[in-house]
């Protein structure tokens, strides 16, 4: 992410989030990209992904997922009734809540920029600078739906992968666009990065209208829009966003920007009905953990499957024993009525023969509930609840630990999360942080840096997370500090020159650097200096003014005892008179 004043045309030329609009492709470009997309969705890869993402949906996360080909009978019902259990939906919930809690909280501040070269890291006017883009750029973000897509994005992350959508918005600045499972593809490229991103969603002829126009619908489209049934009549959307082979920096046209965007309706076979093209990368994808090269990821679904089909058996056993324990089977004579009803009399007819039941039953069913819970326990930690509930209820029961074990033990838990929270920083966030502040450099938001005259363009701006969970990455650098100071504070008891090894100043604001203080709390290098000059000058004429105070008590004193014995030497005292002109004392010669 570079430094730029590149302004363009009004964010309010297109809500789509495409740069411009684009004539029409040329001819061969349609066959082209519908084979690439139906490609994406029909690969052997996707689809035994496609196989296990339903197997969690069904059995573990019913409410997740949008599977056009499986969800559209069942719009309206619940989608739970294939689960025993929801305990994997309620640990999702937990999951979601602390990645968003541990992340991206929306009450403090999660991220900040500072410039990469070192040099301009300590540079005072440099970082308010930064300070006040931030600002901004967490203005827009909170204006925005940025937080409601980030917690949607971690519900879906458990399936491996959760893509969030970026686009420019008349309204908002910049508004973020949920897929969920099922409903996109993607590929990447040669550094593992995704490069190509394809979606199929279901909008009615009203949502298409609302979105593209009606001039731009096909005509069979336009006909039944214009009949009226098709306002309500659902049609099969495709996007795909793809790298430009005609990308040209020095042309505006969306034809030559560096993404191509293509949408149309799916098996209608009358070509797109918008082309454009994007600056950067519109999808920022979140990734839970990747094998080798692989596209695709795994997630905390992924690990509690075994476990959560475990948890289905041993309910069903535990259920069906119950059933059996309280109404089992009977045996009894033919010719006897039996009233099953509380307090019944059943009427033997038969001598010496009773009901009675059919085997002899163990009640298990208390031992598999508790295997149960041993389950649950696993799938929790699967979708990592133990890390995010952080107290938990041996700790809360025990009085034997203190604050700080109990911090270090919390910061421990956090850390087994540190390969997780770097892939989502660098994969997912940092994608969200630079297409937004390039859009809002685009567009002249920022202010320039005051007083450098463009002194910084071009300059890279890097991104530092200060998220609890990144903190948690950071806080044994904070240790390590936090142990020098306790030791040479010990030291200085038995040898004061010690204080004189810290650069107090220097220590202070990397101290601040790591935790994440904005600079504006800091005051500038400069200010600082004339500050601690403004007091070495107050000290030493504070000290000027005692030395003086202590001193002229003794000088008075002294004059007062000299104009005695003058005085005395006047008084016709011959001896002191002889003495005084003797040593000079006086007399007038």
């Amino acid at each position: 992410m570079t430094a730029q004043y590149t302004g363009v045309a009004s964010l309010a030329a297109d809500r789509s989030g495409a740069a411009f609009k684009s004539p029409a492709p040329a001819p061969g470009v349609f066959a082209r990209v519908a084979q690439r997309f139906h490609w994406l969705f029909n690969n052997p890869v996707f689809q035994n992904h496609r196989f296990e993402w339903l197997r969690i949906r069904d059995k573990q996360l019913p409410f997740a997922g949008e599977f056009i080909d499986r969800d559209e009978e069942r719009q309206g019902q619940k989608r739970d009734r294939e689960v025993v259990d929801g305990e994997a939906w309620r640990a999702c919930l937990v999951f979601a809540g602390g990645m968003m809690s541990g992340a991206t909280p929306q009450s403090i501040q999660w991220f900040r920029l500072q410039f990469a070269e070192e040099a301009l890291q300590g540079d005072w006017a440099a970082r308010t600078g930064l300070d006040a883009r931030l600002e901004l750029l967490n203005r827009v973000l909170n204006g925005s739906n940025f937080y409601n897509a980030a917690h949607g994005a971690f519900m879906e992350l458990p399936f491996g992968q959760a893509p969030v959508g970026i686009f420019e918005d008349a309204f908002r600045g910049v508004r973020f666009e949920n897929y969920p499972i099922g409903c996109y593809a993607y590929e990447v490229d040669h550094t593992g990065l995704p490069d190509c991103f394809a979606v199929r969603r279901r909008m009615t002829g009203y949502q298409l209208c609302r979105r593209f126009g009606m001039e731009s619908l096909p005509q069979s489209v336009q006909n039944a829009v214009k009949e009226g049934g098709g306002l309500r009549q659902a049609f099969d959307v495709c996007w795909l966003v793809e790298k430009n082979a005609d990308y040209d920096l020095n042309k505006l046209n969306s034809s030559f920007q560096e993404w191509a965007s293509y949408y149309w309706l799916d098996k209608s076979g009358e070509g797109f009905i918008r082309v454009s093209g994007f600056r950067d990368f519109p999808v920022a994808i979140a990734r839970y953990q990747v094998i080798g090269s692989q596209a695709y990821g795994l997630g905390p679904g992924w690990y509690a499957d075994s476990d959560a089909r475990m948890l289905y058996r041993v309910l069903e056993d535990a259920f069906r024993n119950a059933q059996l324990f309280v109404d089992p089977p009977l045996q009894v004579p033919a010719d006897m009525e039996v009233d099953f009803t509380p307090g019944g009399v059943s009427r033997n007819r038969a001598q010496g023969m009773k009901a009675e039941a059919l085997f002899a039953l163990a009640p298990v069913f208390q031992q598999l509930f508790e295997i149960g819970e041993g389950v649950r326990d696993k799938i929790n930690r699967a979708y990592n609840v133990n890390l995010f509930t952080m107290l938990d209820q041996e700790a809360l029961q025990s009085g034997q630990r203190t604050a700080y074990e109990l911090s270090l033990r919390n910061q421990e838990r956090l850390q087994q999360l540190g390969p997780v929270t770097e892939r989502l920083n660098t994969e997912f966030l940092s994608a969200i942080i630079e297409r937004v502040y390039a859009i809002l450099e685009r567009h002249g938001v920022f202010p320039p840096f005051a007083g450098i005259d463009g002194g910084y363009q071009g300059s890279e701006i890097a991104i530092e997370y200060t998220g609890p969970l990144a903190q948690a990455q950071k806080m044994s650098g904070l240790d390590n500090m936090n142990m020098l100071l306790s030791m040479v504070a010990n030291m200085a008891q038995f040898m004061p020159e010690t204080f004189k090894l810290i650069d107090a100043e220097a220590f202070m604001r990397t101290f601040a650097g790591k935790t994440g203080v904005d600079a504006k709390l800091l005051k500038s290098p400069e200010a600082y200096r004339e500050e601690l000059e403004a007091l070495a000058e107050q000290a030493q004429a504070a000290a000027a003014a005692e030395r003086e105070a202590r001193v002229a008590p003794a000088v008075e004193s002294y004059t007062n005892a000299a104009r005695n014995v003058m005085e005395m030497g006047q008084n016709d005292n011959p001896a002191l008179a002889a003495l005084l002109t003797a040593t000079g004392g006086g007399a007038d010669e």
